[in-house]
């Protein structure tokens, strides 16, 4: 049945006889129609708007109810809260007035139907379920924004206009609480709608805990109403339902709803997770705001906001953003043990709500080394399989073993893991064992109760041979996957074989095993010969190539970080799905540079492991590429949640926000973190950038000073600090440390990340006008390394410098060797070329090649971020579009913290100067004229860029 709807919940039978005011009848300029219906807040009519000449609702309190001080507050109410909202999901709201004693609610006029009526007794296709859902999230998440918290939200109040818009509705029993901070102890604010102590507001069937027991709620009580909701059209039923109210309230408090796959369609994991953690009895359980649920939805839908069409891989960028990289990689190192907070949803719970477990050591009595650290990491690659169990992190383990004053790394025996699991809230201690009795080995895997000791399962399989070890591993870990509860459907979809999602043998697991170990004791330099070895042995150790090419990445060596990601996809068919979606989304992102599909197996991988980190911290990185931070943020704060341990994280998060300049935030991020973590390296290269963005000498001082006698770190901010003293003017200091920093990663094999350094030096120095030095430090750049990042570089300084041909020829190679990379071809290609047109007069050519970089103008790309606008405002220049050059430059100066200690960035103020020159603007001229020698009030005396700017600026009239 197809209905109209203003807001309330209308009751389409008998609702005529209830109507008190006839066709024709105006209040104000609203001239009554027809009546809709009536619910319990008012009746509802179809009017006209005589003066705007459209169709409206109007709700009004009928007179009898006027009189009710109570009726009429909370009608009074609802006008304000809803004109407090503005917000497509949300029912917007027109007008409100008296007339005649008639109070009177207008708003737009819907047509369509209530959610109640499209669910009916069926389930909802799985994509109406997700777009709905989403769309309802949305609205929670602008109302709450406002600090309006619904209390009464069930599917009539959301209506489904023909359009498939979705409206969330009837605000009657908002409570309005402070927006900036959600209150929580249900005291009364005037003007605001109060809740008498110990009375029950909502709707039987959809309130939250709190509600049943009439204790103070917030928006987290609108989340539970919407998992409710969610479950519906997930089932077609009702989450909770018995004989009558007290027995539906009472299942509220203390029952879970029915199980998802009894009687319904298939419900992928991610979706059953999230509505199981919507439905969390305690509050700080579920989702802690509606635009962190809207996230999770968006992941599981593959339809992001991104543009379609305009995606492209991070690229491995160059020394400033090698935190990036360092972020990526410890994501990725601990894929093993990919945890975070989880729900585990067992049949016979011994392991609920958001509980983890810890993973020891096998005891190994046998004699033969190759089973140390072997087995843990086969028990875990076993067990990551599961899309419902999960182990602590390494990161996890590794921050607790610091608390304990403990080594990180170090061997966690069955008393170190106890200790570990308490010190880290987790629920339960898995302990392995294994023993050789004539030439037969007897594997045993038991979990306890990490507070009582109590054994909670435990299973014990034989292996015949040395060479049947890890199957029998294998084994044991589904029974006890499926001992703890997880269903036996589930343990035989999520099960590839051991020896086919890692290696069949035990040597090259073993080098493999002492590779990730390596890599958290001492960095991933560290790592690169247990992974080689590890791929020496078994050459078609997916894994193995996988972790060796983000080792790689991580250090700057792109070239080899590529060949051996490659070698991992072709692989891929011989890991578990887990890993598959790790290797095809790095594989995307880092080799072939195709975001695009990256971010299809992130979604992916998000839907199937909802409650793994690992996607939500690695996600950011392509976000930043494309310029969209607050995805970036969005993602990041997903990744804090489910492993609050994870540095990863905390650097994404005030990365973003350094991009978005909210320096406060960045800052509180980092003081959040580094009270967890003091030796973050990549938080400490951050907090310099930050303290350049807040003019902080001392906070710079501070991390250079942290960063001196630790190779990498050392050389990162030695290279940030040329940059600052290139922003400055004093390029010969800016010279020298460049210097120093190649040295550095030198010395640590990172050839690449020299090589780097010595390309952006020559970028630096083309801007600058030195075009012989240029044109040489690109060539010294290439000789050394002639990977994507640094030749791409080097192609703009040559174009910049004159050497056209050289440049032509670059892009060239470019173009063949990553024809899919959708930020080379939208972002480097594009600034190479406009160079080039630029180096030959041909300003027009520019300004129309640089066309397709602008969706990505604004990518974090490392230290050549907005180099495109800054070739865009030269061109402009050129052409004498003075107007045109000046917002260009404008551009790149609004966005302080993106642009950091980027010579450009100073550069752009002298040639803003020049563009309000050219436009006539003189005054306007002589004051940025005026920021950019303050700017380089200590340059070095002979650049040829200050003497010009000194003398423009004195020729000005």
């Amino acid at each position: 049945m197809s209905q109209n709807w203003v807001g309330d919940r209308v009751s389409s039978e008998n609702s005529k006889d209830e109507m008190t005011l006839a066709a024709g009848t105006k209040l104000g300029p609203y001239e009554i129609q027809s009546p809709l219906g009536a619910g319990g807040m008012g009746e509802v009519y179809r009017a006209r708007d005589t003066r705007l000449n459209r169709t409206v609702a109007i709700k009004i309190l009928p007179t009898a109810l006027a009189s009710d001080a109570d009726r009429l507050q909370r009608f009074e109410h609802e006008a304000l809260v809803l004109s407090a909202l503005n917000h497509p999901n949300l029912l917007s709201i027109y007008d409100v007035g008296t007339q005649s004693r008639i109070h009177y609610l207008v708003s737009e006029f819907l047509e369509g139907q209530t959610l109640q009526e499209r669910i009916g007794a069926s389930p909802l296709p799985l994509r109406k379920v997700i777009d709905y859902a989403l769309q309802i999230a949305k609205g929670l998440s602008a109302a709450h924004d406002k600090g309006i918290v619904h209390r009464d939200l069930k599917p009539e109040n959301v209506f489904v206009t023909r359009d498939e818009r979705v409206k969330i509705l009837d605000f009657g029993l908002a409570k309005q609480t402070d927006a900036a901070a959600f209150a929580t102890d249900g005291a009364t604010v005037t003007g605001r709608t109060p809740t008498a102590a110990g009375v029950v507001l909502g709707t039987v069937g959809y309130m939250s805990p709190e509600q049943v027991r009439a204790q103070p709620t917030d928006h987290r009580s609108d989340i539970f109403s919407f998992g409710a909701i969610l479950y519906e059209m997930v089932s077609g039923r009702r989450a909770f339902k018995g004989e009558s109210s007290i027995e539906t309230m009472n299942a509220i408090i203390k029952e879970d709803p029915p199980d998802l796959t009894e009687g319904s369609a298939y419900v992928s994991p991610g979706l059953e997770r999230i509505i199981q953690r919507c439905m969390e009895k305690a509050p700080e359980r579920r989702f802690q705001s509606a635009s962190d649920l809207a996230f999770a939805i968006e992941a599981l839908s593959g339809t992001s906001s991104t543009k379609t069409g305009q995606i492209a891989a991070p690229s491995i960028s160059p020394h400033r953003a090698a935190w990036i990289k360092a972020a990526a990689v410890l994501v990725a190192v601990v894929l093993a043990f990919a945890g975070g907070i989880a729900y585990w949803r067992l049949r016979a719970p011994k392991v609920v709500g958001n509980d983890t477990v810890v993973l020891a050591d096998f005891t190994n009595t046998t004699g033969e080394s190759v089973f140390d650290g072997t087995l843990k990491q086969a028990l875990a690659i076993q067990l990551e399989q599961s899309p419902f169990l999960h182990v602590l992190s390494d990161s996890g383990v590794n921050s607790t073993l610091k608390l304990m004053s403990r080594a990180p790394g170090e061997r966690l025996t069955n008393e170190l893991a106890r200790e570990v699991c308490m010190r880290s809230n987790s629920k339960a201690l898995l302990e392995g064992s294994i023993l050789n009795s004539g030439g037969h080995y007897d594997i045993s895997v038991k979990a306890l109760d990490c507070q009582t000791g109590d054994t909670l399962a435990s299973a014990s399989t034989p292996a015949n041979s040395r060479d049947n070890v890890l199957k029998a591993v294998g084994e044991a870990g589904n029974q006890i996957r499926e001992k703890l509860g997880e269903s036996l459907a589930s343990v035989q979809r999520y099960n590839k074989p051991l020896e086919q999602a890692t290696t069949s043998s035990l040597e090259a697991l073993k080098a493999f095993s002492d590779g990730r170990k390596a890599q958290w004791q001492g960095g991933n330099a560290a790592s690169i010969p247990f992974h080689k070895r590890a791929v020496e042995l078994d050459p078609n150790f997916a894994r193995a190539y996988a972790s060796l090419g983000m080792a790689y990445s991580n250090l700057g060596e792109s070239g080899s970080a590529i060949e051996n990601f490659r070698k991992a996809f072709e692989l891929r068919d011989r890991v578990s799905e887990r890993e598959r979606y790790y290797i095809e989304a790095s594989y995307y992102s880092f080799a072939t540079g195709e975001l695009e599909k990256a971010n299809q197996s992130y979604r992916a991988w998000i839907e199937a492991y909802p409650d793994d980190y690992v996607p939500y911290g690695n996600l950011p990185l392509n976000y930043f590429s494309l310029g969209e931070f607050q995805k970036a943020a969005d993602s990041a704060r997903q990744s804090i949640r489910l492993n609050p341990g994870s540095m990863v994280g905390y650097s994404n998060l005030m990365n973003a926000y350094l991009d978005l300049d909210r320096l406060d935030e960045a800052r509180a991020i980092y003081d959040e973190a580094i009270a967890k973590n003091p030796d973050a390296d990549f938080l400490r290269e951050l907090r310099y950038y930050l303290g350049f963005a807040q003019n902080d000498e001392a906070a710079m001082r501070q991390e250079v000073e942290w960063a001196q006698g630790k190779p990498i770190p050392e050389a990162e901010l030695l290279f940030a600090q040329s940059e600052t003293a290139a922003y400055r003017g004093e390029l010969s200091k800016a010279r020298e440390l460049t210097q120093q920093a190649e040295q550095e990663v030198r010395r640590a094999d990172a050839t690449e990340t020299a090589a780097l350094y010595m390309a952006t030096a020559a970028a630096r120095e083309a801007e600058f006008g030195n075009a012989q030095r240029a044109r040489q430090l690109a060539k010294d750049a290439l000789a050394i390394s002639s990977g994507r990042d640094e030749t791409a570089i080097a192609a703009i300084a040559l174009a910049r410098a004159g050497d056209t041909a050289a440049a032509q020829g670059l892009a060239r190679k470019l173009d063949q060797q990553f024809p899919l990379d959708t930020i080379m071809q939208n972002y480097w290609l594009p600034t190479i070329r406009a160079s080039i047109a630029l180096q030959a007069g041909n300003a027009q050519q520019a300004i129309a090649a640089l066309e397709v970089a602008l969706p990505y103008e604004l990518g974090n790309q490392g230290s050549e971020r907005m180099h495109p606008i800054y070739v865009r405002g030269l061109a402009y220049l050129k052409a004498n579009r003075g107007e045109e050059a000046a917002a260009e430059f404008k551009k790149m100066l609004s966005h302080r913290g993106l642009a950091q200690n980027s010579p450009l960035e100073a550069l752009a103020q002298l040639q803003l100067a020049r563009a309000e020159v050219l436009s006539g603007e003189t005054k306007v001229a002589r004051l940025a004229y005026q920021d950019f020698l303050a700017l380089w009030k200590n340059a070095d005396a002979d650049l040829s860029l200050l003497k010009e700017a000194r003398s423009e600026y004195d020729r000005l009239p």
